[in-house]
């Protein structure tokens, strides 16, 4: 039985998506598709992309470099919606073009989360009514991280699903917005978690307050203002 999973890219609020039946977990095509980043430059990957029918579909992320330096249209099946129904998505991986960061989120969701960029309606309801949102964000990492570093160490934060940042790099200015951001999304959904008189449990607002506590030291140590510096 196949691993199944997608390759989506991101660009300019569009998005474009590559079904994989086999092997998608991080060590299989998460492995993959970090080398891809290494070698081919993404946006020349998704000014070539044009959807087509599966007979046309001609994308092979080995062949992409060459696809690229010819110029030549890159075909694909359109599967972008499958990251929503995390029942039959079990990875993504997403490569934000803006951001510069590729995306690591994991399927078998069955819960919503609102701060998830897919949103919380269910993607899929199952005959016995269990509900599957879209794929989890588990893990981030700047496209300069992934030159800079590794592959092992990339792979090995997919699978421990953390983020990796290279310890000496410096985010770019959108970077640092980017990151921000996913920080005043953790901090809206602990509030939502502390405003709801339906929850009983704690655990998922501690997960957001450490992954808050997590994103205010990393950025602190980017603007080189952590405590006990003087500044």
């Amino acid at each position: 039985m196949g691993t199944r999973g997608v390759i989506i890219f991101r660009k300019d609020g569009i998005e474009k998506g590559v079904y994989n039946h086999w092997d998608s977990y991080p060590s299989g095509l998460g492995e993959d598709v970090v080398n891809m980043i290494k070698d081919v430059d993404g946006d020349k990957v998704f000014d070539l992309m044009e959807a087509s029918s599966r007979e046309d579909s001609d994308f092979s992320l080995s062949g992409l470099s060459e696809m690229v330096r010819k110029r030549e249209p890159i075909y694909y099946e359109e599967y972008k919606d499958f990251i929503l129904d995390s029942l039959m998505c079990e990875y993504a991986y997403v490569l934000d073009l803006d951001k510069k960061r590729l995306e690591f989120r994991e399927g078998w969701q069955k819960e919503p989360d609102p701060t998830n960029y897919y949103g919380a309606e269910p993607g899929y309801i199952a005959n016995d009514g269990t509900k599957y949102y879209p794929c989890k964000l588990e893990g981030l990492y700047p496209f300069a991280s992934i030159r800079n570093c590794s592959t092992e160490e990339i792979v090995e934060a997919m699978e421990e699903r953390r983020s990796f940042v290279a310890g000496n790099e410096q985010l770019s200015k959108p970077e640092l917005i980017a990151n921000l951001l996913g920080i005043q999304n953790e901090a809206g959904a602990c509030i939502s978690w502390l405003s709801s008189e339906a929850t009983n449990s704690y655990g998922n607002l501690r997960d957001h307050l450490e992954a808050i506590e997590k994103g205010v030291k990393f950025l602190l140590k980017q603007m080189a203002l952590e405590p006990g510096n003087g500044q």
